[in-house]
């Protein structure tokens, strides 16, 4: 996490002061702006892995914020920056990525939370073509490996392709027809059970990142990333 650079917009100077030293003890490369004109010129001038900014800017719309960034070429000729907002108030993911934003975090942080957080956006920075995961865990299609902490996981086809599903859409919500429809092919019928043994196969086979596969009662599954040890 050392070589990870990291630009914290925040236009209040006490909390700015409290997120720096967050984010230098875990080991991040900070630099600190309170403007939305100065966010911009240091994007212009160096490379950032991510942006933690408010969702509420005095001087300016986040949605214009973010499309001067995704739009200004000096700042577009560099590496990909992933943007992360910070909110007091409940977020809409769809409507954060229509505009710009890779994810966000509830204020006040939590020094966990926010931890984790950024290492989750970071580590998806670095997934290569065809890897799926967050954190420690990593699975690849095209090798049908999975990797945590760079440990090779041994997972049967069934347990590889229902994980593959959930990493696809962290968050969401699949049933279990959903995941029998993924498991099952011409001659093999799945039934829910079976569907419940290869999940718990899979937590177990997980280690510290079983916990990520969430039970949502009455409906299904999910990779719920805070759950997460890792």
């Amino acid at each position: 996490m050392s070589s990870q650079h990291v630009l914290i917009f925040e236009e209040d100077h006490d909390f700015q002061s409290i997120l720096h030293e967050q984010a230098k003890g875990d080991g991040l490369q900070v630099c600190l702006t309170s403007s939305a004109k100065d966010t911009l010129r240091e994007l212009e001038s160096r490379e950032f892995d991510l942006l933690l900014t408010e969702m509420r800017i005095s001087e300016i719309l986040l949605s214009t914020f973010l499309h001067e960034i995704h739009t200004n070429p000096k700042i577009t000729r560099k590496p990909k920056i992933l943007v992360l907002c910070g909110s007091n108030s409940g977020a809409l993911m769809d409507e954060l990525k229509a505009i710009g934003a890779d994810d966000f975090i509830a204020k006040p942080f939590e020094r966990s939370g926010l931890q984790q957080k950024v290492k989750s956006l970071l580590q998806k920075r670095t997934l290569k073509a065809g890897q799926l995961g967050f954190g420690d865990l990593v699975l690849d299609s095209r090798s049908f490996d999975v990797f945590v902490a760079s440990e090779r996981v041994h997972l049967t086809p069934n347990e590889f392709k229902l994980l593959q599903a959930l990493l696809a859409r962290p968050g969401e919500i699949h049933s279990r027809e959903q995941l029998i429809a993924i498991v099952q092919g011409e001659g093999i019928a799945v039934v829910d059970r079976a569907v419940d043994t290869h999940v718990f196969s899979l937590r177990k086979k997980l280690g510290s990142y079983g916990d990520c596969i969430e039970t949502v009662r009455g409906s299904g599954y999910r990779i719920n990333e805070k759950a997460s040890q890792g």
